[in-house]
C-alpha cells in the first residue's frame, strides 16, 4: 500500500555550524574526534527533529533559525531535470527560504525574483539577497548544507513536536 506522509507546513533549520552551537562540549580532551563529532551531530539531528535547538546553546545564546517551505515533487522534478549538480541545494535554499529568525543578522528583506538559470521555478531568493547573506555570515557553506536538509526533510515526514 503506498502512504504519504506530506509535510506542508513551514519548518525550521539551523546550520550545524552555527557559533551559538557549544561544538566544544562534544570535543575529547578539548580536541573534536570523528566520535565527539558524530555524536553531535546525532544530538543535531534530533533538534531538527523536534525543531528545538536549546540542548545544543551555549548559555544565553541561540542559533539563526532559517525558515523553509517543504520543496514540491514537481519542483524537485524541474531541479533533477535542469541538472544543477551541487548547485541543486543552493537553488532550493533560493527557492523554499521564507524567513529568517536572528537579530544580530538585523532586517533582511527577502526580495524574490525569476531567475532564468531556474526556469519553471517561479521567483526565487534575489542573488543580491543571498549574496548579502553570505556576506554577512561569511560563510557559504550554510546555504548548501540547509539546501540540502530542506531537500532531505521534504522527502521525510514532519518534525515531531
Amino acid at each position: 500500500m503506498l502512504t504519504t506522509h506530506p509535510l506542508t507546513d513551514a519548518f525550521c533549520l539551523a546550520y550545524a555550524a552555527d557559533s551559538a552551537f557549544d561544538v566544544d562540549r562534544y570535543a575529547v580532551d578539548g580536541k573534536p574526534t570523528d566520535e565527539s563529532m558524530a555524536k553531535y551531530l546525532e544530538e543535531f539531528e534530533r533538534c531538527v527533529e523536534t525543531q528545538d535547538y536549546e540542548p545544543l546553546c551555549k548559555p544565553g545564546e541561540k542559533p539563526t533559525l532559517f525558515w523553509f517551505r517543504p520543496v514540491k515533487h514537481s519542483e524537485a522534478d524541474i531541479i533533477i531535470g535542469l541538472n544543477l549538480g551541487p548547485a541543486a541545494s543552493t537553488a532550493i535554499f533560493r527557492m523554499c527560504l521564507r524567513s529568517i529568525d536572528d537579530p544580530a543578522l538585523g532586517q533582511v528583506e527577502l526580495k524574490r525574483t525569476a531567475d532564468p538559470k531556474l526556469p519553471g521555478l517561479g521567483n526565487v531568493l534575489s542573488i543580491p539577497v543571498l549574496d548579502s547573506l553570505v556576506a554577512r555570515t561569511r560563510d557559504f557553506d550554510f546555504v548548501h548544507f540547509l539546501g540540502n536538509y530542506v531537500f532531505s526533510r521534504s522527502r521525510a515526514t514532519a518534525p515531531k513536536r
